[in-house]
């Protein structure tokens, strides 16, 4: 099954709808995303929110999160966006403050798991 831009553009907008419920300002941080880099992109940010809530609800906390600077590759502006993103879920949600480390590169297109590590998201507390 393919599925078009409209479609992507459906789901994104049920998942923020239910992000929203959590958070306003994360979930406006992925309409911007939806704005700047489109729906595919804006879809894959909201796995990343949903795998995150996962992990809180399952381990209380978030060891590890450089996997999704990984999916968001193709589109390396969303990763300020999806940064906010997070952040404020985990302020509304009463979780402890996050602090990113995010590195900006040139040249993400490559699939290489070297050109890919040039894009660092990472815990720092």
């Amino acid at each position: 099954m393919v599925f078009d831009a409209g479609s992507y553009r459906e789901v994104v907008a049920t998942y923020i709808r239910v992000l929203r419920q959590d958070s306003v300002e994360a979930a406006d941080a992925i309409e911007q995303i939806l704005s700047l880099c489109g729906a595919r992109a804006a879809l894959r940010a909201t796995l990343v929110m949903t795998i995150l809530k996962m992990e809180v609800q399952q381990h209380q906390a978030i060891s590890d999160i450089s996997v999704h600077a990984y999916m968001l590759r193709d589109n390396p502006e969303a990763l300020p966006l999806l940064e906010i993103a997070i952040s404020c879920w985990l302020r509304d949600r009463g979780i402890r403050d996050a602090e990113f480390d995010i590195e900006h590169k040139d040249d993400l297109t490559s699939t290489d798991d070297e050109d890919l590590s040039r894009v660092i998201f990472r815990k720092l507390k």
